[in-house]
């Protein structure tokens, strides 16, 4: 998780605490804000990163469900208007009724649009938190899905550069590279991955002797290609030449 605090928590903490005395204090008249409260806090509590699950430690789509005990008290007050109160009660709560559908649904339409595509999604998540290195790494994938290679390669660099080294950021992007002919950038992204790592090493060097060979040098290529094969780490050498241009 990020180092970056998003919220206040002494005020938040202070905020739950002084809720929970007033709808104590209000439950002597009328128990069912508590009650919605109590039936909020335990359908919320599986999803509030009390136990981890997943990547992340919250989502605002874990809080759908929750929110119904509100709208239930909600639903109840307006009907208790509605059936008890005066005119005027009446038409201040119709207004409230059709002022927060309003707000409701232009904050729906605008929340879809995030979900139009991975691409839309992810694109999302890095302007909210351009300090995570998986959203980064998840727009590059979504723009080489979505045809949008050329774009990769910036996602994938910023994915690279927000934390220790990472075999898999690092192979992706020098795929990408490679896909839009950068040879040499292409091979310093995949020679950056060890040529030891079980899952992405052998494939990584293997790759950046394919992209010696299209790019001209096959002397480095077949190098390349034996350290791949022996596992050997030329790296430490092969790193400071470049790539010959045609």
């Amino acid at each position: 998780l990020s180092e970056r605090v998003l919220w206040p928590w002494p005020a938040v903490l202070a905020g739950v605490l002084g809720t929970a005395v007033v709808l104590v204090w209000l439950a002597r008249r009328n128990v069912w804000p508590l009650a919605a409260a109590a039936a909020y806090a335990i359908v919320l509590s599986p999803a509030s990163g009390i136990a981890q699950s997943g990547p992340q430690l919250v989502a605002d789509r874990y809080a759908h469900l929750s929110t119904l005990p509100w709208f239930v008290l909600l639903g109840g007050g307006l009907a208790a208007v509605w059936t008890r109160g005066n005119p005027s009660a009446r038409r201040a709560a119709l207004a409230l009724c059709v002022g927060t559908g309003v707000v409701l649904a232009a904050q729906t339409w605008q929340q879809t649009a995030t979900w139009t595509s991975s691409v839309t999604l992810w694109t999302a998540a890095t302007r909210a938190r351009p300090e995570t290195r998986d959203a980064w790494f998840n727009l590059g994938v979504a723009l080489q899905e979505a045809g949008r290679g050329s774009e990769a390669p910036v996602a994938y660099a910023q994915a690279r550069d927000l934390g220790p080294p990472s075999p898999r950021v690092s192979y992706a992007l020098g795929v990408s590279l490679a896909q839009q002919g950068a040879w040499t950038e292409a091979i310093d992204a995949l020679l950056s991955v060890p040529v030891d790592d079980p899952k992405w090493g052998r494939a990584a060097w293997q790759d950046a002797a394919r992209c010696a060979e299209l790019a001209g040098d096959p002397v480095r290529a077949a190098r390349l290609r034996a350290a791949a094969e022996d596992g050997a780490d030329l790296g430490a050498i092969d790193t400071s030449s470049r790539v010959r241009s045609d």
